[in-house]
């Protein structure tokens, strides 16, 4: 994988989790007019939690400045977005959240993959050394 590809990766998917910490953070009301259900209230977890999110968007942007330098970042990124896509699926799965919810996490299944990607391509270039 180039330094152009891996930058194009984790700096949208620092976009991608400041847009969803945007929409998940109760005052701006973004998830009631996209759907998602159910509506976060800014409460002291939800808010814990689109910090988390927040947090995570500065990593992925770090790793794009410095992709060898943060790897460690892309790693923990990797299980983060596991994680996520494994408890809202279940939920989903399970009527806990609804549709419009299982379609923003998709992003993360998205960029798990691509992250998964990235990191297969450094442990190789590392083998080749």
């Amino acid at each position: 994988m180039t330094i152009k590809q891996t930058q194009v990766i984790f700096y949208s998917a620092a976009v991608f989790n400041f847009l969803a910490a945007l929409i998940l953070f109760a005052p701006t009301g973004l998830a009631a007019q996209l759907g998602i259900h159910p509506l976060p209230e800014g409460g002291v977890y939800e808010s814990v939690m689109v910090g988390a999110i927040a947090v995570f968007g500065v990593g992925y942007a770090w790793v794009g400045r410095n992709p060898k330098e943060n790897i460690g970042i892309a790693k923990l990124g990797l299980l983060g977005k596991l994680a996520v896509v494994a408890v809202v699926y279940s939920y989903a799965f399970s009527g806990g959240v609804n549709l419009m919810f299982a379609v923003l996490v998709s992003g993360d299944l998205l960029y798990s993959i691509l992250f998964a990607i990235y990191l297969n391509s450094q442990r190789q270039v590392v083998e080749a050394i």
